[in-house]
C-alpha cells in the first residue's frame, strides 16, 4: 500500500512538471505559426491566380461565343465549323502551352492543368453556349496539402439582326507600313466586311459600309470638285487637284456633319506642292501636269452593300505618308453616314444615308488608328507653324500643343456623332497604354460607364474602346465589334 501510494505520488508530480515546464515552447509555437502563415499566404496567392485565370478564361470563352454567334448568320457554316471555332478562338485568347479539346456536349470535360476542355451547345435555333474548362496545380498550399482547383467559364450568346449603317475609319500613315500593321488592317476590315454582309443575311438587311481612309487629311474622290470653293488661293492648283479637301473653320464646320454649300460653302482644295516643291501626300490621286488622272490614290467609299467591291479596295489598301491626324478622319466617316448628305454621295441611294432616330437601324463609326496625333507642315488644316501653332492663317487659333489640338477636336467630333445617336467604337492598336484615355473618351463607352471609369470599364455589353497590342488582336477586336453591331449580345 505504501508503494502504491508511493507511485501515485510520483505520478502527480511528473505530471504537474511537465505541465509547467516551458522549455521548448516557443519552438513548438513558432512551428505552428509559420505553418499557418504560410499557409495563409498560399491560399490568398493561389486565390488571384485562380481569379486572374478565370477571368482570362471568361474572356477567351466570350470571344469564342461572339465569334460563334455571328457565324451563325452564315448558312454554309455546319455546326463541326462552329465547334471548331469555339475551339479555335479560346486557344488563340489564353496563352501558349494548353492543349485544346473540343467536345459537342453541354458541359465539358474535366481538365488537367495543362489543357482546356470546350464544349458548344444550342439550347435553341439562335441561342447557344460555349463552356470551357481548365485545372491549377496550387503552388504554396501544396506544402501543407496537395491541391488541383478547377476553373470554369461559361458564355452564351443570341443573335438578332437589324439595319446597320457601318463607317470604317483607317488609319493608313507612314507607320502602319511596319511591323505587319498594314496587312493585319486588311485582314480584319476584310473579315468584319465579310462578316457583316455574308450570304446569310438576308438583302433587306443586308449593311450599308463606307470606309474612309485618313493620314493628315482625306482624299474624297476626284468627281467632287463641285464642293470645292469658288475663291481657292492662286497657290492651290485645281488642275492639278488631287482629291484631298482642307477642313472648313467657320462656325466649327471641321466638327461638323454640314454638307457642301452650307454656311461658308465649298472645301479648299489640297495644295499641290510645300515651297521647297516636295508633293504633298493625302493617299490622293496622281495627276501629270496637263490634269490627266494617273493614279485614282485611295478616296473615299461612300455607303455601299457591295461585299465584293470593299473587299478589292481592302486588299489594294496602301499606306501613304503625312501626318496622323484622327479628328479628320472621323469627321468624314461621320458624313458618310449622316442623312444631311443624302443624295451628296455619288452612287448612293437618296434614301441612305437613313434619317436618325430610327429603332430598327443602328449607325456606327468604327476608328482604327495606330499612334498618337501628329501634324506636319501642311494637313487637312493647311498650312502649319510646326514649331510654336497656330495655323499661319485662320484655323486652329493659339494654341501651343499639336496633338492636344486634334485630339480635343476628335473629341468634339465623337461628342457630336454621338449626340445624333452615332454609335463610337475606337480601336488603339499598337499604342502606348498613356494614349488611350482620348480614344475611350471618344467612343461610346465614356457615355455608359461611371464619370472618370471609361478605361476601367470591363462589362463586354458596354464595350466600346478596344486596346489592340498586337495583330492578332487586331482582329478579335474588329470581330466583337461585328458581333455587337449585328447585335449577338453575351446573355450569361
Amino acid at each position: 500500500m505504501p508503494r502504491l501510494l508511493e507511485g501515485r505520488r510520483w505520478m502527480r508530480l511528473t505530471l504537474r512538471r511537465f505541465l509547467t515546464d516551458e522549455r521548448g515552447v516557443t519552438a513548438v509555437i513558432f512551428v505552428l505559426t509559420v505553418a499557418v502563415m504560410v499557409g495563409g499566404a498560399g491560399m490568398s496567392i493561389d486565390a488571384a491566380q485562380n481569379f486572374r485565370l478565370k477571368q482570362q478564361l471568361q474572356r477567351a470563352t466570350d470571344s469564342a461565343a461572339l465569334t460563334i454567334g455571328r457565324r451563325t448568320l452564315e448558312e454554309e457554316s455546319s455546326f463541326a465549323e462552329l465547334v471548331e471555332d469555339g475551339c479555335r478562338f479560346v486557344r488563340l485568347n489564353m496563352r501558349e502551352g494548353y492543349t485544346v479539346t473540343c467536345v459537342e456536349s453541354s458541359t465539358p470535360d474535366p481538365a488537367a492543368s495543362d489543357e482546356i476542355s470546350v464544349a458548344v451547345n444550342f439550347s435553341s435555333v439562335d441561342v447557344f453556349r460555349v463552356s470551357a474548362q481548365t485545372a491549377r496545380e496550387g503552388v504554396l498550399v501544396a506544402i501543407l496539402a496537395p491541391a488541383t482547383f478547377p476553373i470554369k467559364a461559361n458564355a452564351g450568346t443570341e443573335a438578332d439582326i437589324q439595319q446597320l449603317e457601318v463607317a470604317m475609319v483607317l488609319d493608313i500613315t507612314g507607320s502602319m507600313r511596319t511591323q505587319g500593321k498594314i496587312e493585319a488592317l486588311q485582314d480584319a476590315s476584310i473579315a468584319l466586311v465579310e462578316s457583316l454582309q455574308s450570304d446569310g443575311i438576308p438583302e433587306s438587311v443586308r449593311p450599308w459600309i463606307s470606309i474612309v481612309p485618313y493620314v493628315a487629311g482625306v482624299n474624297v474622290g476626284l468627281q467632287y470638285d463641285g464642293w470645292l470653293s469658288a475663291s481657292d488661293p492662286t497657290d492651290q492648283n485645281v488642275t492639278r487637284w488631287s482629291g484631298c479637301v482642307e477642313q472648313r473653320f467657320d462656325a466649327e464646320l471641321d466638327a461638323s456633319e454640314a454638307p457642301p454649300g452650307d454656311a461658308d460653302g465649298g472645301f479648299r482644295p489640297y495644295r499641290r506642292f510645300n515651297e521647297d516643291f516636295s508633293l504633298i501626300r493625302c493617299a490622293g490621286a496622281d495627276v501629270s501636269p496637263d490634269g490627266a488622272v494617273l493614279s485614282e490614290g485611295q478616296p473615299i467609299v461612300p455607303l455601299t452593300q457591295d461585299r465584293e467591291g470593299l473587299v478589292d479596295y481592302l486588299v489594294d489598301l496602301e499606306t501613304s505618308r503625312g501626318g496622323t491626324m484622327t479628328a479628320i478622319g472621323a469627321v468624314w466617316g461621320w458624313r458618310t453616314l449622316s442623312p444631311f448628305w443624302s443624295g451628296v454621295w455619288d452612287g448612293v441611294p437618296t434614301e441612305k444615308p437613313a434619317i436618325y432616330g430610327r429603332e430598327d437601324l443602328t449607325k456606327a463609326l468604327v476608328i482604327m488608328t495606330d499612334g498618337q496625333s501628329w501634324i506636319p507642315s501642311y494637313s487637312g488644316y493647311g498650312e502649319v507653324d510646326t514649331s510654336a501653332f497656330p495655323r499661319t492663317s485662320e484655323g486652329l487659333g493659339p494654341f501651343t500643343s499639336g496633338p492636344a489640338v486634334i485630339d480635343a477636336k476628335l473629341l468634339d467630333v465623337c461628342s457630336n456623332a454621338k449626340a445624333q445617336g452615332v454609335q463610337v467604337f475606337t480601336i488603339a492598336f499598337r499604342m502606348p497604354e498613356r494614349l488611350h484615355g482620348v480614344y475611350c473618351a471618344c467612343s461610346t463607352q465614356e457615355d455608359v460607364s461611371p464619370p472618370g471609369e471609361c478605361l476601367d470599364n470591363t462589362d463586354p455589353e458596354q464595350q466600346y474602346f478596344f486596346p489592340a497590342p498586337t495583330n492578332q488582336s487586331l482582329v478579335t477586336s474588329f470581330e466583337r465589334i461585328g458581333a455587337r453591331l449585328q447585335n449577338v449580345q453575351l446573355i450569361d
